[in-house]
């Protein structure tokens, strides 16, 4: 009678600590939280989000590469809202790999394209998945669209309000042969 009582205390704890995300993922979007700045180095960033996933990416057997700069990339951004954005990003690229491939995370700065642009720098999260449908394109970071059979559709949306408070971009794109690839631009060096 202990283990089961013991296993009903493990599934009660589990649906708690679901809805408490699920909970946080709506208040984030009712009401997002404002950027606290601070100076971070990019490629730190991605190997905190990299060590939180490689457990779950070893499991499904998907070979996560990193491809980060060897001078450091330092940015003014809110480092939580900057990690929850690259690490959605990334259990969404897990998401379209149940059955093992592989994810690349690139960090590059970028020149500016003209000259009334600021120079940028760019994170890709690049998987080999079936890619987005194409009738999903256009309507992707809007609320409550998803691809998940479980999903609250507010994961990208949320992402993509991130990526325009610290005044930059997020785009997506089908790659070939097979696969998506999430671009998030931000300024660099960033605005104040």
């Amino acid at each position: 009678m202990l283990f089961r009582s013991g296993r009903a205390l493990h599934v009660i704890n589990e649906e708690i600590t679901r809805l408490e995300k699920s909970i946080q993922t709506f208040l984030d979007f009712a009401r997002p939280p404002v950027p606290e700045k601070s100076t971070v180095n990019v490629s730190d960033l991605i190997q905190y989000v990299f060590n939180l996933v490689s457990a779950r990416a070893t499991q499904q057997e998907v070979r996560i590469l990193l491809d980060l700069p060897k001078e450091p990339v330092t940015a003014v951004v809110d480092t939580s809202q900057i990690r929850q954005l690259v690490l959605n990003l990334v259990l969404n690229a897990l998401d379209a790999l149940p059955n093992g491939g592989e994810v690349t995370v690139k960090v590059a700065p970028e020149q500016a394209s003209h000259a009334t642009s600021k120079p940028s720098f760019v994170i890709r999260i690049r998987d080999n998945g079936p890619g987005i449908p194409e009738d999903l394109m256009g309507t992707l970071f809007e609320p409550f669209v998803t691809t998940k059979e479980t999903g609250s559709g507010l994961g990208l949306s949320i992402c993509h309000r991130i990526a325009t408070a610290h005044g930059g971009t997020l785009s997506v794109r089908n790659v070939q042969p097979h696969g998506a690839e999430f671009i998030l631009s931000l300024p660099y060096p960033p605005n104040d």
